[in-house]
C-alpha cells in the first residue's frame, strides 16, 4: 500500500466517524426533536449503544490497512537493496580496461534483476486489460541500455567514461522519485560538512 493510498482510506475512516458524531448530535438537538418529532433521537441511541462495534471496527480495518503499509515498505526495502547492488555492478563494469562476456553477463543479470522485480510491486503506470502501459522507472532502463552501449568487444576508454555519466545521471533520477515512497526523516545528529574530524581531545 502506498503512501497516498494510506493517506486517503485513514481519511475516510476518519470522515466516517466525525460523519455518524455529527449526526448523532444533530439527532440529539432541541431542532431535531422539533422537525421530526418522534423520530427524534434514534441515531444517537443507536451510537450509544453500536460505537465500541464501531470504533473496533474502524480500529481494525486501520491495522490491517498499516500492514499493508509495513509489507509494502519491506518489498521496497528489498527492491531498493537490489538496486543499489546493481548500480554498483554498472559503475564497477565501467572501469573495467577489459571487460569480459562474464562481467558483462554478471552486470546485466544484476540490472535486467532489479528491473523485473520492479513488477512484482509497482504495476506499470496506466496499465489496463488493453494498454501496457509505461515502465514507472524508466531511468533503470537508461542504465541497461547505457550497459549495452559499452558491450564487452573493443571497449574504449571514451565510451567507458561517457556512459559511466549516464549511469550516474540516471541513478540520481531514480534515486530521487524512489525515495519519496519511504517519508525518511532527516537524522536528529548529523556531519555536514565534508573533511570534518572527531572533536573529542584525545587522552
Amino acid at each position: 500500500m502506498t503512501k497516498k493510498q494510506l493517506k486517503t482510506r485513514c481519511a475516510i475512516v476518519i470522515f466516517y466517524l466525525l460523519s455518524l458524531v455529527v449526526l448523532a448530535i444533530i439527532d440529539k438537538t432541541s431542532f431535531s426533536r422539533a422537525v421530526y418529532g418522534h423520530l427524534s433521537g434514534e441515531i444517537y441511541v443507536f451510537m450509544k449503544e453500536f460505537s465500541s462495534m464501531l470504533i473496533a471496527a474502524a480500529a481494525a480495518y486501520l491495522a490491517y490497512c498499516f500492514s499493508r503499509r509495513q509489507i509494502f515498505i519491506a518489498s521496497l526495502r528489498e527492491l531498493w537493496k537490489m538496486s543499489v547492488e546493481a548500480k554498483g555492478k554498472l559503475l564497477q563494469y565501467t572501469h573495467l580496461q577489459s571487460p569480459t562476456q562474464k562481467d558483462f553477463g554478471e552486470a546485466y543479470t544484476a540490472i535486467s534483476s532489479t528491473i523485473d522485480n520492479m513488477r512484482s510491486v509497482y504495476r506499470n503506470v496506466k496499465e489496463s486489460d488493453e494498454r501496457v502501459g509505461l515502465f514507472p522507472f524508466e531511468a533503470l532502463h537508461d542504465m541497461r541500455k547505457s550497459l549495452e552501449r559499452i558491450g564487452f568487444i573493443n571497449v574504449t576508454w571514451a565510451i567507458r567514461k561517457n556512459e559511466r555519466q549516464n549511469i550516474i545521471q540516471a541513478w540520481n533520477s531514480f534515486r530521487f522519485v524512489f525515495l519519496k515512497e519511504f517519508q525518511a526523516p532527516e537524522p536528529t545528529y548529523s556531519i555536514t560538512k565534508r573533511n570534518s574530524k572527531d572533536p573529542r581531545k584525545i587522552d
